[in-house]
């Protein structure tokens, strides 16, 4: 796959729309609006998936990078997280939100920063 400057900037620009995803997502779980977030939630995990994609193949390209570790974390936590939302369990949804979800997301974010600083290199 050959990377171009442009990629690599579309690919920043769509983690930092979701990061601001993740922030709406917070307030929405502070106002008790779980419908609203679950929906802001799904989209996020749209364009996380895009970027998964998208990441992977170069992923392996970058040295001592936890890509994929990041992940599935983020993916454990997001479904731990609906689980108590299908669950009815709305006292555990703010703490899961910000002391696992966010955080993971938060994670995986730095290794998407990690892999396109690395492919920068191969440019």
């Amino acid at each position: 796959m050959e990377l171009s400057q442009n990629m690599v900037d579309q690919i920043m620009n769509l983690t930092g729309v979701i990061n601001e995803a993740f922030i709406q997502m917070q307030k929405q779980v502070e106002a008790e609006r779980y419908d609203e977030t679950i929906m802001l939630l799904e989209n996020a995990m749209k364009g996380i998936e895009s970027l998964q994609k998208a990441v992977l193949p170069m992923a392996a390209q970058v040295p001592e990078n936890k890509f994929n570790d990041s992940t599935r974390q983020l993916m454990s936590e997001v479904g731990g997280f609906l689980e108590s939302y299908h669950q009815k369990k709305a006292d555990e949804m703010e703490m899961q939100m910000t002391d696992q979800v966010i955080p993971a997301f938060q994670v995986w974010k730095e290794e998407v920063e990690t892999v396109m600083g690395g492919m920068k290199e191969w440019m």
